[in-house]
């Protein structure tokens, strides 16, 4: 029990230094270089050849000490110089759904008048606060000219939904001699979000079809039904706020009250009332605003804490991202256009 503390210590210190590292690195642009394990073997083999060449006074000696010392830094500045000119770029990917492969397309750019050669590219697996690996392969390079750009696509596969950590690029070579090992960070610039893989369980409301309103039977004209309550906005009326459930320093909830006599349509929580699994219904509803985005349906999506009108495509996209953080609402969901 002992033993195995220590060892999920030593996991944790080492954690928090590669993420310093990487983080260093993503932020200053730098290239970390270190030796193998033949770098290694040829240093330590040079003090070697210089004892025997001062025991025994043997001039041949010293001139192949000095030739290895000289091969192991030429080695080093070759290889350090190899990788500084390069650059890469992550290109924005669409939010993939979980479970499922999709592709990243990495653009390498060399920014000086010299090649660069053998050059290994891999994306490190980025993982979100519900525990989400991701694999995913790598590609080589074996020749990057003076001044050229080059594009690659590595697939991935994605986990369990939520937002990911922005994808990070590791670029890195042993080139010439494989006595050295040096590697670069790029970080991409927009945030991911792994979507609920959409499963049908049930087709869309007949509302949707009618053009009727949700619900059993059309009620009276003017007739309001409460759907549930959400913090405050800008714009609501104070009739609408639960003055009971106020508290001093917090943000008052208002009711959220629908007119069931017009034609709107609503993708509601509680319509997947009959299973408990929140990830079932949240598979089912991915899957209806899937076939509103593509039949081009105006809906009202409302969730607990959350809702959102869907008219243009980048409506649906928020709310598929609304979903992938079902139930912590983000402040942020902002999509890249």
């Amino acid at each position: 029990m002992q033993y195995k503390k220590k060892a999920q210590f030593k996991k944790s210190v080492w954690d928090r230094v590669r993420q310093k590292i990487f983080n260093a690195g993503k932020a200053r642009g730098r290239v970390y270089i270190i030796p193998t394990f033949h770098g290694i073997c040829l240093l330590l083999a040079t003090p070697i050849i210089f004892i025997l060449a001062i025991f025994y006074k043997n001039d041949t000696l010293y001139i192949y000490g000095f030739s290895l010392l000289t091969v192991f830094f030429l080695a080093m500045i070759q290889t350090h110089g190899n990788l500084r000119s390069v650059q890469a770029k992550i290109i924005p990917v669409a939010d993939p759904f979980s479970n499922q492969q999709f592709i990243v397309s990495i653009v390498l750019q060399n920014i000086v008048k010299r090649g660069a050669s053998i050059l290994k590219i891999r994306i490190i697996a980025p993982t979100h606060a519900r525990g989400m690996l991701a694999r995913s392969d790598q590609k080589i390079c074996n020749y990057l000219a003076a001044l050229e750009s080059q594009r690659f696509t590595l697939s991935m596969q994605a986990g369990l939904r939520g937002p990911v950590d922005p994808f990070r690029i590791v670029l890195s070579t042993r080139y010439p001699y494989g006595l050295f090992y040096a590697w670069k960070v790029f970080a991409a610039e927009t945030q991911t979000y792994v979507i609920p893989e959409p499963q049908s369980f049930l087709p869309l409301p007949e509302s949707f079809r009618n053009g009727q309103a949700t619900g059993a039977q059309m009620q009276p004209k003017g007739s309001l039904e409460f759907l549930g309550v959400r913090p405050l906005q800008w714009g609501d009326s104070s009739r609408r706020i639960l003055w009971r459930r106020f508290r001093p320093g917090q943000t008052p909830e208002v009711r959220i009250l629908e007119d069931k006599s017009n034609s709107d349509k609503f993708i509601h929580w509680n319509q997947t009332s009959r299973w408990e699994d929140d990830e079932t219904r949240l598979s089912q509803i991915c899957a209806w605003i899937l076939v509103c985005q593509k039949n081009s349906i105006q809906v009202q999506l409302c969730l607990p804490h959350f809702e959102l009108k869907l008219c243009r495509e980048i409506d649906f996209e928020q709310a598929l991202r609304a979903l992938a953080t079902y139930p912590h609402r983000i402040i942020d969901l902002k999509v890249s256009s």
